[in-house]
This record gives C-alpha cells, structure tokens and sequence, in this order.
C-alpha cells in the first residue's frame, strides 16, 4: 500500500471515528480550557497550504452562524459527505461541538501536513468565554479544499 493510499485510509477511518463518537449514546460535554492571550504559530506546513487551509476552515466555521447546516456541511471533503449524511452533520455538530454554533472568535495556530492531508490547530471561544483546543483534518484533493473532521484536542502547551 502506497503512502497516498495509506494516507486516504487514515482520513476514512478518521471520518467514521469521528462518525462513531458522534452516534455514541454516552454524550461527554466538552471541558473548557484555561484562556491563553497569545498563541504563538506553530506553522509545518507549505505558507500557501497554510492561508488556503486556514480561510478553508475559517469558512466552515463562520457558517455555522447560519441556521442552514447545509452551509457549513459544503465545507466538508467529498469523501466526508459520501460516508456522512447532512443530518448525522447536523447532529454531530449540535450534540458534540454544539459551542460552534455560537462562536465569539476562534484562532489558528498550527499546521502539519503530509502530502495531501492536513492538520490544523484552532483555539475557538464561544459567545459564554469558554476556550477550546481542537483539531481540523482538511484534505486538498486534486486542488480542492475539504473538512473531514474535526476533534477536541489535548490542551496545548504554552
């Protein structure tokens, strides 16, 4: 099995991973994390992939201020939507990340990538002050952008 190949399996798997803890029957609400005045950059990635990755993601998360999750599910990669419906997107997002819905700013801090995948660190505070660290997985697949998950991340260390 090739990289690329090895790669596209990591992202599948990744997807129905976060797929499955979406779908769990025992919902774990996520804990805040102390607030951090600076983030510094933490940047492996191409500058281009970085900025191209970053408005990718920046998107996603403005649209979820629309009450249509058909807005930030187009953020998603194809593979995302062809293992996952709009409504298990929806659901997903209400039961698991629900502090997106009501974002008061969010940061990007860091970027890693092999090949076609990447791993971007965000800092997201909602409207009530809670902070928290999570992690985009974005693929660029034949130069299109998507989100094929996202997950709460161990705090980072400052």
């Amino acid at each position: 099995m090739n990289t690329k190949s090895r790669l596209k399996l990591s992202s599948i798997l990744f997807s129905t991973l976060i797929f499955a803890v979406g779908c769990s029957n025992e919902t774990e609400e996520p804990t805040d994390i102390e607030d951090s005045s600076t983030l510094e950059l933490q940047n492996n990635c191409d500058p281009k992939y970085f900025e191209e990755g970053s408005r990718w993601i920046k998107g996603q998360l403005n649209a979820f201020s629309d009450p249509d999750p058909k807005v930030a599910y187009g953020f998603a990669s194809a593979d995302f939507r062809a293992t996952n419906s709009i409504d298990q997107f929806a659901s997903i997002i209400t039961n698991q990340y629900s502090m997106l819905l009501d974002l008061e700013k969010f940061e990007i801090y860091s970027c890693d990538s092999s090949e076609d995948y990447f791993v971007f660190g965000v800092k997201v505070t909602g409207n009530d002050g809670k902070a928290y660290w999570m992690e985009y997985l974005l693929s660029r697949i034949d130069g299109a952008w998507g989100v094929d998950g996202a997950t709460l991340a161990p705090e980072a260390q400052t």
